[in-house]
Order: C-alpha cells, then structure tokens, then sequence
C-alpha cells in the first residue's frame, strides 16, 4: 500500500467577482479565479506565489538584457580555445538547446 497516490488537497468552489469577471485576484499566493480554476482542473495545488512586482519585473529584464555584456566577456575563451569555428558551432548548438527551454517554459507559461 506504499504505492497509493495522495491526491492534492485543492479548493474546488468557484471564485468569480461580482461581475463574473474571472481575472480578479484571489489571493497573492492562488493568483485570479480563472488561476484558481485552471489549477483545479489539472489537478494541482498552487505552490509558489505567481504574482510579480514591478521591481522584480525590472530586475528580471535587466538580467535578460546584460546577458550581450557577459558574452562578450566570455568570447575571449571560445576564442582562444575553438577559435572562430568553436564560438560558430558552439552558438549553433546552443541556439538549438535553448529552443527546447522556451519551448518547455511556454508550456509552463501556457498552464
């Protein structure tokens, strides 16, 4: 009996406003009443908190938009090491494997 699956402990009654609205928030940490019923409908429970501030918002964009800064800086070793046709093939490469990233955090974006 080791072997029983535990279903999670999810709120199954509806949240919509007033108006009927179903973009409304909750709470911080369910999100809105469409979050809520989406979450319920797949069988999960909420677990981390999916309502972002402006300043983290901010914060994340900054780090996205240095990331040209760091390549630069790290060139110097591909360089050296692969030459031209290692920095060539290495972007090929991860061009590739970072379309499964996005392809998996879509999905994620998508629940």
């Amino acid at each position: 009996m080791a072997d029983a699956k535990v279903e999670p402990q999810v709120d199954c009654e509806s949240h919509p406003s007033e108006n009927g609205d179903d973009n409304v928030l909750v709470s911080k940490k369910e999100g809105t009443a469409a979050d809520v019923r989406d979450m319920h409908r797949m069988g999960k429970r909420q677990e981390t908190r999916r309502n972002f501030r402006h300043l983290t918002i901010l914060g994340f964009t900054m780090v996205i938009l240095s990331t040209w800064e760091a390549q630069l800086a790290t060139a110097v070793f591909g360089l050296s090491n692969g030459g031209t046709a290692g920095l060539v093939w290495g972007y090929f490469v991860v061009f590739i494997l970072f379309g499964f990233v996005v392809a998996s955090m879509a999905e994620m974006a998508s629940m």
